[in-house]
């Protein structure tokens, strides 16, 4: 169903452990998931460094997030370092696009959970269609390294037999678009996807990186009869 729908892009078909013999943390498609990957920009890490509170409802990234530098591995991998008990925003490789009749979880990775990462389970609503932003937080006592373009959590799919009804009509003021591979932020006073004769209402939520900016929807949960899991079927 992934290819079929183009739900996922870029796609990776089978679960990849190794990329030129090189051991990376898995990425791509599993027996009923997708291992989801992190991607080399808007990664963030808030800080106490320009600003002493974090207020959720007036969120000022310029005050909160600072930009951690990238680091070479000696095998030449890619990586963040999250330093002790600190929290990281991230944004995923793979674009989404989630049928009217599917929505999915995203969880964290064994992989990451024995070192002390955390990933913040996110859901991805049926309808919705961007990339993911990553919540992850650092738990252990000691640095800890986040690969880049390598898989962070996985994300469970679960299909219902009919498409979602329609959802509360809710305010933003941004929604993201693809042009040209560039994320394109537009201005908007309310947001819905349309498809054929129903109609689902979403809202989105702002995470804001330094002058770019990523956005995540969050619509009603609503309601949802959990099918079969729609990856690889």
């Amino acid at each position: 169903m992934a290819e079929e729908e183009g739900m996922i892009t870029p796609f990776l078909s089978g679960l990849v452990r190794e990329v030129d013999g090189k051991r990376i943390i898995s990425a791509g498609c599993s027996s009923y998931g997708y291992d989801m990957r992190l991607a080399d920009d808007g990664f963030r890490i808030f800080s106490s460094v320009n600003g002493d509170e974090i207020d959720p409802k007036h969120f000022d990234e310029a005050k909160s997030l600072i930009e951690p530098p990238v680091r070479e591995a000696e095998d030449g991998a890619r990586y963040y370092l999250l330093p002790p008990h600190h929290y990281g925003l991230g944004v995923t490789v793979e674009t989404f696009k989630m049928p009217r009749n599917v929505t999915g979880v995203a969880l964290g990775k064994s992989t990451y959970a024995r070192a002390g990462l955390l990933v913040n389970t996110t859901p991805l609503e049926a309808g919705w269609t961007g990339r993911l932003v990553v919540e992850i937080a650092n738990l252990a006592n000691l640095p800890l390294r986040v690969y880049i373009n390598e898989g962070i959590g996985q994300i469970l799919f679960f299909e219902s037999d009919e498409d979602c009804g329609e959802h509360e009509l809710r305010r933003s003021r941004w929604q993201v678009s693809r042009a040209n591979g560039a994320d394109v932020c537009k201005s908007l006073v309310r947001t819905a996807c349309v498809s054929g004769r129903r109609e689902d209402r979403c809202y989105a939520t702002q995470v804001q990186f330094d002058r770019r900016l990523w956005y995540r929807d969050l619509p009603d949960t609503g309601w949802l009869r959990a099918g079969k899991a729609a990856a690889g079927t």
